[in-house]
């Protein structure tokens, strides 16, 4: 992501606000450093923040990120994009990462069940050698006590 449109885009919407940082900070969750830092540019979001920020703003992310502005636009091809069809481009992309945030979460929550069978796994094991260990000394005192 390119930090230089970001900070400029995210300042210029606050302004167009009428907002302070810290208005920013308690209405979107954010700390009020952060905020500065972003404006700065010297620190960048996450996308977890840049959703929030989006959404606060009522732009699209390629606004907030890219500074490009909400309107017609040429595609790859030449053709203009009506704003509804940018619009649903948006709902769609927001759709995806949203669904990509969820995924995320399902992974985590799918690597903390593998750590927890692993951690299983391994006590099983080393129960499993204490009865080894077990079996072997009863047959040791049996075999002793069969050659007296």
């Amino acid at each position: 992501m390119d930090g230089v449109n970001f900070y400029k885009v995210l300042k210029e919407l606050r302004l167009e606000e009428n907002l302070t940082q810290e208005d920013i900070s308690n209405l979107l969750h954010i700390d009020r450093s952060n905020i500065a830092n972003y404006e700065r540019g010297k620190r960048l979001p996450s996308i977890e923040s840049l959703i929030k920020i989006a959404e606060f703003f009522n732009v699209s992310l390629d606004h907030l990120i890219l500074g490009k502005r909400f309107g017609a636009e040429k595609g790859e091809e030449g053709e203009i994009y009506s704003q509804e069809t940018i619009r649903e481009l948006m709902a769609d992309n927001t759709a995806l990462m949203e669904e990509q945030l969820r995924l995320s979460e399902i992974v985590a929550q799918k690597e903390e069940e593998i750590k927890i069978l692993k951690n299983y796994l391994n006590s099983v094991k080393e129960y499993n050698n204490f009865l080894e260990s077990k079996i072997n000394s009863i047959e040791n005192q049996i075999i002793k006590g069969g050659a007296e």
